[in-house]
């Protein structure tokens, strides 16, 4: 018996920091200087394959992982070999996941980080976003944790906030958030 199977998204690694941007950003945004300080495999930009589905809520748009891009294609289905990135950590995150109970002393790994200056035409700007991990099944409750922050500063914005919370709460982006 032969099947027919299509894959859910496209995923092309290894791009450029200005590329990232350009499709991170919409009409009416001007950026400068990007910046990527990330492992050519753990970068990467994704689309709906033809005929594909899924359930991100977004058809296209970028990856920035502690592990392989390429790997985000595939099924995962639960938390086997690590795929990490091997690039250190990022001070900013240490700062966030320090700052929480039991997490005094724990340091991240793995960093994939996106930088860059925007200017919108508006006064409103919106990203959508979608974390996964494949720590959820086997890490829970534990001090590995793979984190998400999404820092902004700027014009009525009090030093540098990061806006990648649970909604309504303070509470970061992360397998052990709750």
């Amino acid at each position: 018996i032969w099947v027919n199977l299509n894959a859910q998204i496209n995923v092309t690694n290894n791009q450029s920091a200005a590329n990232l941007v350009d499709i991170l950003v919409g009409q009416g945004v001007i950026t400068l200087n990007p910046v990527l300080v990330c492992p050519e495999v753990a970068n990467g930009k994704f689309e709906l394959a033809p005929l594909g589905t899924t359930n991100l809520g977004i058809d296209s748009g970028i990856i920035l992982t502690s592990g392989t891009a390429a790997g985000v294609a595939g099924a995962n289905v639960g938390a086997g070999p690590s795929q990490d990135n091997n690039a250190p950590g990022d001070p900013q995150l240490d700062a966030v996941l320090q700052s929480l109970p039991g997490f005094a002393n724990v340091s991240t790994l793995d960093r994939c980080v996106l930088e860059f200056d925007f200017v919108p035409a508006g006064d409103t700007v919106k990203f959508d976003y979608v974390f996964g991990s494949s720590e959820y099944l086997g890490f829970s409750c534990t001090v590995f944790n793979d984190i998400f922050g999404f820092f902004i500063s700027g014009p009525g914005i009090a030093g540098v906030q990061n806006i990648a919370v649970i909604p309504g709460t303070n509470i970061p982006i992360m397998v052990n958030s709750t």
